[in-house]
């Protein structure tokens, strides 16, 4: 417990103790006993109230209030998943990210799927990949270093590269 933590604590129980013994001393003075007997009261509860909540036993922590309105949010799904939508978010807010993270990789889905699902070489044609991908194309232009795509864009370009040209995925 730290020095400041411990401040608290007592300040906490000299409060609580201030206002029981104002309210149960009928004259016009606070009564000692009943003040330290409630600030006494106030630190071990307060102890015991961090005790339990940093010990093992699971069904003896407590459960705040402002827990109770405010749901603790995690993050679920595969850690796979978690780590391409990291990438979304940093790609689509910063066009360095997006350069040296994410484009590596869509170039390769680009390499895997167009002549597979397309019939096109990644390599050999490019003008074909311009205009398969059409507005999308410059995704995957390694000249273009200053832009970082939208999610929309990315969806987009995945549809187009991962899509037969008939429409039906593979």
């Amino acid at each position: 417990m730290t020095l400041k933590r411990a401040g608290l604590i007592l300040v906490t129980a000299g409060l609580v103790g201030a206002i029981i013994g104002v309210a149960l001393s009928g004259d016009d003075f606070i009564s000692a006993r009943v003040w330290l007997g409630a600030a006494a009261v106030t630190v071990v509860a307060i102890l015991l109230r961090e005790f339990l909540a940093i010990s093992s036993v699971e069904h003896a922590t407590f459960v705040s209030a402002w827990s109770l309105r405010r749901p603790h949010r995690t993050n679920s799904g595969p850690p796979g998943l978690q780590n391409i939508h990291a990438l979304l978010i940093d790609a689509g807010t910063s066009p360095r990210s997006f350069t040296i993270q994410l484009r590596p990789r869509l170039v390769e889905l680009a390499d895997h799927f167009l002549p597979l699902r397309n019939g096109i070489d990644f390599e050999n044609d490019p003008d074909q990949v311009a205009q398969l991908l059409g507005d999308v194309s410059w995704i995957i232009d390694s000249a273009v270093q200053d832009r970082s795509p939208t999610l929309a864009e990315v969806e987009r370009f995945l549809d187009l590269t991962l899509v037969d040209r008939d429409g039906s995925p593979r």
